[in-house]
């Protein structure tokens, strides 16, 4: 017989299948794949909410134009996160643009670079050319997930108990305000003190979370979960982030 636990995991699941699909809460399709009274448990709610997070955190970014390095067009981005998301080179980029002359064309596709969503039903017939078949958010957070991995790009160094953690500057920046009011106060330095309580080994678990949403099985650890009780608001994560509810349902299952 199948448990509310059960149950609920597999509803979480297909709420966030939807959404990385680019689905709204409310849809029918969403309606019909799931329980519609589990839906109304606050958690699950919220655990949606926190996937669309990654649109909001990422399109601040784009519109701050914080540590852009690159112009498309004439329209500031950044680098690391346009060729991640196009597998195209900026120098592709650009020079597709400025054959195609269309700036609203430009935004679009930043916008889709950053938000994983297109505003528009039918994506417009250049996404194809740029081998883009998916014009939704499907990709930002596997995108992210695999720009963690990659060491030989990150560019700056937080320094916590003596231990160096390797990061992304634009991602964290994007991600936690804490981040943000630190790189922008240390803007002629790669690397910045963490003066936290926190052990080393907790802010590692943070920055793979500010990457993919993603606790792993780091909640076994009861120094990383007391520790991470209050980080929702030390680190000043966007209000629709979903570490607080990831703890609260690790709390209510286990």
């Amino acid at each position: 017989m199948t448990t509310q636990k059960e149950k609920l995991k597999s509803l979480i699941k297909i709420a966030e299948e939807l959404v990385i699909n680019g689905a709204d809460p409310n849809i029918e399709d969403y309606q019909k794949n799931t329980s519609y009274s589990l839906m109304k448990e606050t958690i699950v709610e919220k655990l949606f909410d926190g996937v669309l997070s990654y649109d909001e955190d990422f399109l601040y970014l784009l519109k701050s134009e914080e540590f852009a390095d690159f112009t498309i067009h004439g329209l500031k981005c950044h680098k690391l996160i346009v060729e991640l998301r196009s597998n195209k080179t900026m120098q592709e980029l650009d020079n597709f643009f400025q054959e195609l002359d269309n700036e609203e064309m430009t935004k679009l596709f930043l916008s889709w670079c950053y938000g994983g969503k297109i505003s528009e039903e039918k994506p417009p017939e250049f996404f194809s050319k740029l081998g883009i078949e998916e014009p939704f958010r499907k990709r930002l957070r596997f995108d992210l997930q695999k720009l963690y991995h990659q060491e030989e790009s990150k560019d700056f160094t937080i320094i916590c108990h003596k231990k160096r953690i390797r990061v992304h500057r634009v991602v964290l920046y994007a991600r936690s305000g804490l981040f943000r009011g630190l790189f922008q106060a240390t803007t002629n330095t790669t690397e910045v003190q963490d003066y936290s309580n926190k052990a080393a080994k907790t802010l590692k678990v943070i920055v793979k979370y500010l990457y993919y949403d993603s606790l792993d099985e780091s909640l076994e650890d009861e120094q990383i979960l007391v520790e991470l009780q209050d980080s929702n608001d030390y680190y000043q994560l966007n209000e629709k982030s979903s570490l607080k509810y990831l703890l609260e349902y690790h709390k209510k299952f286990n």
